[in-house]
């Protein structure tokens, strides 16, 4: 009932009158508390939000952090890049130059082996061995010679 449709109490009824002062009071508290849990409601959500704010600093904190490791990692990738291309033409190069030596060698190897064995040649070697070995024989005899 609104205040001004209040039922006014028969004169002499004390019950009526405390009836409507208890029920005014429950009225008067129950307000309070609606208004305390209101005041609790409102606090919880301002926290609320004042945690998510902290959480969402946090979290933009940590994605940039993340961006630049990203970054720093796609860049030394790139370089990691660079270096194995120019390994790779380093090892072109030298295995190109070892396969020259090696054909040039296998060349000599042959020509050598075809010189060996031509007869003429052996008998040059054969009688410039047997030179070499009579200047030997003479050297050492020089040698004991002039030990006596």
């Amino acid at each position: 009932m609104s205040k001004n449709h209040k039922k006014r109490p028969k004169q002499g009824s004390s019950s009526s009158v405390d009836e409507e002062d208890s029920a005014t009071l429950n009225c008067e508290s129950l307000r309070s508390s609606i208004d305390s849990l209101n005041k609790v409601v409102t606090d919880g959500f301002a926290n609320i939000h004042s945690d998510i704010d902290n959480l969402r600093l946090k979290l933009k904190t940590e994605i940039d952090g993340i961006k630049r490791t990203i970054k720093d990692i796609e860049k030394s990738l790139e370089s990691t890049q660079e270096n194995v291309e120019v390994v790779k033409e380093d090892v072109k190069k030298v295995t190109e130059d070892l396969s020259k030596s090696t054909n040039t060698l296998n060349d000599k190897i042959v020509k050598l082996e075809q010189f060996s064995k031509s007869p003429e040649v052996t008998k040059a070697l054969n009688a410039k061995i047997a030179e070499l070995e009579t200047q030997l024989k003479q050297q050492i005899e020089d040698n004991i010679r002039l030990e006596q």
